[in-house]
């Protein structure tokens, strides 16, 4: 490696990645996922319209979600992620709140960070 070599960060999912410099600092480990749920949403003020909207996940774990939305969800939004049954296993609820938002092509991507003990079941 030369000594004006630079490094770069790279995300898996896309390989024409901006120089920039994202740490990842989640808690938990995050799983690639590729499910559709539906999400009941609140705005960033108490008494705003709830509106209702599908979601494609793209990745999960205990403490948030990445999902892409085709409406426009802005960041610091509340949501509630609906999973529906599967098989013998019982649907489940988490709310959290919408930490990032982009703005893209495919729709718009957004980061969700749930609550602290959030699920019902």
């Amino acid at each position: 490696m030369s000594a004006n070599a630079q490094l770069r960060l790279v995300n898996h999912t896309s390989t024409q990645q901006e120089d920039s410099f994202r740490f990842d600092r989640r808690r938990a480990i995050r799983h690639d996922v590729s499910a559709r749920v539906t999400a009941v949403r609140r705005g960033r003020q108490a008494g705003a319209p709830a509106g209702i909207c599908s979601l494609q996940l793209l990745d999960l774990s205990d403490t948030g979600a990445g999902a892409v939305a085709q409406e426009n969800i802005e960041a610091g939004s509340m949501v509630t992620l609906l999973f529906p049954p599967h098989g013998p296993e019982r649907g489940f609820d988490r709310v959290g709140q919408v930490v990032r938002c982009e703005h893209r092509d495919t729709g718009t991507h957004i980061g969700i960070r749930f609550e602290a003990q959030a699920m019902v079941a």
